[in-house]
């Protein structure tokens, strides 16, 4: 089987962001690329504008890990693609999306990536984002109390 490179154009089915920080970001209009590696890595970036303010001490803006935006590939009804995993906004945009929730109107490129398990689909053509909240890990958070005077 051979592993190719693709490349695959995505519009926003809306500019809402769903979920928790919906008051906070939308998505900006216009088409993105979605670089698909291998067959097996998928990333892109996708402008984020803060339509909001929120909360900078979000724990999903501190944890170094992926989230809190989940992007969802769609065909062009804007229904998910099956069996495809929401794709995560990097640890590396944390900090990016740490500051804009204190700038109304800030616009910002923001890296999603992550490893695919099936191959990008023929009718991808639109996504989505949502916010999910992402908590503290309970057994971290008693460590870092106990050791706070």
């Amino acid at each position: 089987m051979e592993s190719e490179d693709k490349t695959v154009e995505l519009k926003p089915y809306e500019k809402k962001v769903k979920g928790y920080l919906s008051d906070v970001f939308e998505v900006v209009d216009g088409v993105y690329k979605m670089e698909c590696k291998h067959n097996m890595f998928l990333e892109g970036q996708i402008q984020i504008k803060s339509i909001g303010k929120g909360d900078r001490s979000d724990y999903g803006f501190h944890d170094g890990n992926d989230g809190p935006l989940f992007l969802t590939i769609c065909n062009k009804e804007g229904q998910p693609i099956a069996n495809f995993t929401d794709i995560p906004s990097s640890f590396e945009a944390d900090g990016l999306l740490k500051d804009m929730v204190s700038k109304e109107g800030d616009e910002n490129w923001v890296l999603f990536k992550d490893f695919l398990k099936d191959i990008l689909p023929e009718d991808a053509a639109t996504f989505f984002i949502t916010s999910k909240k992402i908590e503290k890990d309970k057994r971290g958070s008693l460590i870092s109390d106990n050791n706070e005077s």
